[in-house]
C-alpha cells in the first residue's frame, strides 16, 4: 500500500522512474501505511505533499482519517508549514465514510474516480476533486481548464441522474463482496484474501469506527503458485460467464484481472514482493446473485490446476468469434 508524496521520504526508497518529479525539482518516495506514526517519522521541513489512498489499491488497508488529520494539523504546525494532504477515496466513495472525508481541517482535498462507484455501470469517465478550500479549488479549476480535462455536460448529467441508483448499487456490491471474501477465505485454494470486512483485517478498528462500507473490491491470493498461476486462474475465472476480466473495476457485472498484468507490468518483482502486492487476483463484485458468485469462484479454484492454458486459449477464440471480435 502506498502513499506517494513530494519531497517526502518515508521507509521506502526515493522512487526515481516518475517523469513528472525531476521537472519541478521534487523528490517522491512511499509509505508502506499511512497513519499518524509514519507521518510524524517522515515528514521534514520541505515536504510539500501527501497524497494517500482509502481504501487502498489493492491490499485494502484503511487510513483513521482522524488520526491522519491531527498528524497533518500537528506537522503544518511544528515542521512543514506549507503541507497539503490529499485523499482518493474511489473506493471508500463518498457513502463508505460517516462523517464523510471531506471537511476535516488536515484534509486539504478528496478525489477520485468517479468513472467506478459513483458512475457504477460503466458508461462514462469523470473525475471529481472536492475540497472546502475556495481559493485552492479555483487554482484546480484552472488548471483543469487549461489542461482540457473538463467534464462534459452530457456525462455529467448521467452521473447526477444516477447517483441514488448508483448508491443502492455500490451497497448491494459490497455486500457481495463481503460474502465472496467469506467464501474465499474458506477455500483450501486460497492463502490469502484482503476486504475490509474480514475480522483478520490490520485496520478492522479503524474500519468498525470510521467506515460505514466495506468496498467492492476484494483482492487474494492462492495458496501456492506463481504470477503465472495466478494469471491463469483469472482465465479460468472469466471461462464461467459470470465473471468478465476487465482492466476498470466498479459496474453491475463481477470483474476479475491479475494485478501484474494489469496495473503493475513494468514494477520489478522485487518491488512487487517487497510492497506485498506480488500474486494478486483483484476483484470487484458486481450486483450478481451471492450464490452464483461463489458457484463461479469455488468451480474456478476446484478446477483451474486441471484446466491447460491450451482450452483457455480456445475457449477465447471461440468467445471473440462468437462475439464477432475476429477479422
Amino acid at each position: 500500500d502506498r502513499c506517494r508524496r513530494a519531497g517526502l521520504r518515508g521507509h521506502g526508497p526515493t522512487v526515481p522512474f516518475v517523469p513528472l518529479a525531476p521537472r519541478i525539482g521534487a523528490t517522491i518516495g512511499l509509505l508502506d501505511h499511512l497513519d499518524a506514526e509514519s507521518l510524524q517519522a517522515a515528514v521534514t521541513p520541505s515536504t510539500t505533499l501527501v497524497i494517500g489512498e482509502t481504501y487502498s489499491n489493492p491490499l485494502m488497508r484503511a487510513i483513521d482519517p482522524d488520526a491522519v488529520s491531527d498528524a497533518i494539523v500537528s506537522l503544518r504546525s511544528t515542521v512543514a508549514p506549507g503541507l497539503v494532504l490529499a485523499i482518493d477515496d474511489t473506493l471508500t466513495t463518498p457513502w463508505g465514510m460517516v462523517p464523510p472525508m471531506v471537511g476535516r481541517p488536515g484534509i486539504d482535498l478528496v478525489f477520485g474516480a468517479g468513472t467506478k462507484a459513483l458512475g457504477g455501470e460503466d458508461r462514462d469517465l469523470v473525475g471529481y476533486v472536492v475540497s472546502h478550500d475556495i481559493p485552492r479549488m479555483n487554482a484546480e479549476m484552472d488548471l483543469q481548464a487549461t489542461r482540457g480535462s473538463a467534464l462534459s455536460w452530457r456525462a455529467a448529467s448521467v452521473l447526477t441522474e444516477g447517483l441514488a441508483q448508483a448508491d443502492r448499487h455500490h451497497a448491494t456490491r459490497c455486500a457481495r463482496a463481503t460474502s465472496l471474501a467469506t467464501v474465499l477465505a474458506g477455500h483450501p485454494e486460497v492463502g490469502e484474501v484482503f476486504h475490509p470486512s474480514r475480522p483478520d483485517h490490520p485496520d478492522a478498528d479503524v474500519i468498525a469506527r470510521a467506515y460505514a462500507r466495506p468496498g467492492s473490491l476484494l483482492s487474494f491470493r492462492l495458496a501456492d503458485g506463481d504470477e503465472a498461476a495466478h494469471r491463469h486462474l483469472c482465465d479460468v475465472l472469466a471461462m464461467t460467464r459470470t465473471v468478465r476480466y476487465a482492466l476498470s473495476f466498479d459496474g453491475l457485472v463481477t470483474k476479475v484481472n491479475h494485478h501484474r498484468t494489469v496495473s503493475e507490468h513494468s514494477t520489478p518483482p522485487p518491488r512487487l514482493r517487497r510492497q506485498g502486492i506480488d500474486r494478486l487476483v483483484r476483484v470487484a463484485a458486481g450486483v450478481e446473485d451471492a450464490e452464483d458468485l461463489a458457484a463461479a469462484f469455488t468451480w474456478a479454484l476446484d478446477h483451474h490446476r486441471a484446466i491447460p492454458a491450451e482450452d483457455v486459449q480456445a475457449w477465447q477464440a471461440s468467445r471473440r468469434a462468437s462475439l464477432g471480435l475476429t477479422a
